[in-house]
């Protein structure tokens, strides 16, 4: 196969096991709310944590992002915006939620060049 078909391949596998990561949230918010849930939960977030940041290059970005704010996980979206630097959408939902503290953090830890532009849009 050629390069560009296994970057096509690739990025579809990993859009595949995005959304089984999300479908296997939805399956444990459905069995409950119990400590041991709450627990596999943690467990499941730690891991597709890893997961964004392993396989973020090949990852559609705006695909991720869509999969993620369909599903209603608005940290997994913020850590994953993070991990890929995209810094204008991080501080854009801190503004838009009036956590002006926690935009300013971000502007503040982030690579100053990577976010300088945005304290003129902002």
């Amino acid at each position: 196969t050629n390069p560009s078909e296994d970057k096509v391949q690739r990025t579809m596998l990993c859009t595949w096991l995005t959304e089984v990561y999300l479908e296997r949230f939805i399956y444990l918010e459905d069995s409950g709310r119990t400590a041991q849930i709450s627990q596999k939960r943690r467990r499941l977030e730690e891991r597709f944590e890893l997961f964004l940041e392993e396989y973020c290059e090949a990852l559609d970005k705006e695909t991720t992002f869509q999969l993620l704010s369909s599903h209603g996980h608005a940290n997994l979206m913020l850590r994953y915006a993070s991990t890929i630097e995209d810094y204008e959408r991080v501080v854009a939902h801190y503004i838009a939620k009036d956590e002006f503290d926690q935009a300013l953090a971000t502007l503040d830890t982030a690579d100053f060049n990577k976010v300088k532009s945005l304290f003129y849009r902002f």
